[in-house]
């Protein structure tokens, strides 16, 4: 029998601004809050004792676990770090095996099921997940192995095999181990300057100093880690396009009503929860999960691969973009067109064009436009903890936190990022990353002469 320990106590600063109101491993993966959804699949791979680190933000942890009986919690005190949170969880350990891994991890359940599975089978005392190909994001740890086993980290890019953020081995010796780490990563290249601080990898480097092999085990399937915004939003699309590769034929619910005069393609499948209508004039072009109580009406337009929460409206000739996920109680209507990913209660109208991220509760004025190209063709330069870094992905695309509002004609220029509990007031061009508790309003010069007739000639 195997437990867990999931991490899940980080700040996330680079998850700005989604993680104001929120611990990051809170935020939804078509609809389940990620740390739910790898509880879950652990619980279905057989885990049944699970124990859930908490720190930052440790009610929104709690209150999306609360329905597993399954899990049990260990809080971090101040500014403790990782090393340190798992001496604490593995204390209450009763089981042979103990698995670790980042709370942030996206991946399917399958993937997760042949890691424990082969860990078993290989007779090894701890075992670590690797991938071949690059994982999202690229800048996860690389690793060196020899002989099917691990041999140490690279810090140099030289390797081409990726550690995932998972170890799975004997109780005593990663207990063992966690107790006797340095305190930080010792194997760094001379002239680096490693953070003083415990983590995963600085256990797995004194499990390797205790003489203790550690096999290497591929990872089948897509895994992600959600580090920034466009982390979250990549993850979501790879999960929809996950779940419509597995769909082997259409589920309509008995009550979903479908108009014989939708313009459906004949490629298409679909997802029809309970209560969910497509109405007659309205176009789907490709695969849709159409949640309960959901509604496409008026002719709306929606692209392949879209994934639509409960109770949303999707009305008056607006259009959804391929791959985009739209959270639970939306409103999106009056040829409103929208690329990404909302969460919870969105409302947006009117002629709006938004490509990227939309937290819980914005409201996005008439006319709200984001850009999404720039002259030079270059991705926006942004600023994480200090450090400069260029999004692999999306990193010009909008990205607005919770509880947001915008006013009529806001330019979005790409790349811009909006904290939490801001309001960007009417004709504002949003150029720079706006902080939580924000109000921007735009000031206007007008020149007021004398107009009338006599400006004309007279014919």
């Amino acid at each position: 029998m195997v437990s867990a320990i999931v991490l899940a106590g980080g700040r996330g600063n680079k998850f700005f601004p989604y993680a104001t109101i929120r611990n990051k491993l809170c935020f939804p993966i078509l609809g389940t809050p990620c740390v739910l959804r790898l509880a879950n699949q652990l619980i279905q791979s057989g885990v049944k004792n699970i124990v859930v680190v908490t720190g930052y933000k440790e009610q929104s942890v709690r209150y999306a676990l609360r329905n597993l009986k399954e899990v049990t919690f260990a809080k971090t005190e101040g500014n403790e770090d990782i090393a340190t949170a798992i001496r604490k969880a593995i204390d209450l350990v009763e089981t042979e095996d103990v698995l670790i891994i980042h709370g942030d991890i996206v991946t399917t359940e399958q993937n997760i099921k042949e890691f424990l599975s082969l860990h078993k089978s290989s007779n090894s005392e701890v075992s670590m997940l690797i991938s071949e190909n690059p994982p999202e994001p690229i800048h996860t740890p690389r690793v060196h192995i020899s002989s099917n086993e691990f041999d140490c980290f690279d810090y140099e890019g030289r390797s081409s095999i990726w550690f995932c953020n998972a170890i799975i081995g004997n109780t005593y010796i990663i207990r063992k181990s966690a107790l006797n780490e340095t305190g930080y990563s010792k194997d760094v290249p001379v002239g680096a300057m490693p953070e003083p601080q415990g983590s995963l990898i600085s256990i797995i480097e004194a499990i390797k100093d205790s003489n203790v092999s550690i096999s290497v085990i591929k990872s089948k399937d897509f895994l992600i880690d959600l580090n920034h915004p466009w982390d979250a939003l990549k993850a979501n699309q790879l999960v929809l396009h996950y779940l419509f590769e597995s769909l082997e034929e259409n589920k309509s619910h008995d009550t979903a009503k479908i108009s014989d005069g939708a313009d459906i393609s004949s490629n298409a499948k679909i997802i029809a929860c309970e209560n969910t209508v497509i109405e007659k004039g309205c176009i789907v072009q490709g695969n849709l999960y159409l949640g309960r109580g959901s509604q496409i009406s008026k002719g709306a337009i929606v692209s392949e691969n879209v994934f639509i929460g409960h109770d949303s409206l999707i009305t008056e000739y607006s259009k959804l973009h391929a791959d985009t996920v739209i959270g639970n109680n939306n409103r999106i209507a009056f040829s409103a067109e929208f690329y990404g990913l909302t969460l919870d209660n969105v409302f947006m109208i009117h002629n709006c064009c938004i490509s990227g991220i939309l937290g819980s509760n914005v409201d996005i004025g008439a006319g709200t436009i984001s850009a999404t190209w720039r002259f030079d063709n270059k991705v926006r330069e942004i600023i994480c903890e200090g450090r400069k870094e260029i999004p692999p992905y999306y990193g010009n695309l909008s990205y607005i936190g919770d509880f947001c509002r915008t006013g009529v004609g806001v330019m979005l220029m790409p790349g811009v990022r909006v904290g939490a509990y801001s309001c960007l007031g009417p004709g504002t061009i949003i150029r720079t990353d706006i902080q939580p508790n924000t109000l921007i309003l735009c000031e206007q010069k007008l020149n007021i002469e004398k107009w009338g007739p006599e400006k004309y000639n007279n014919y």
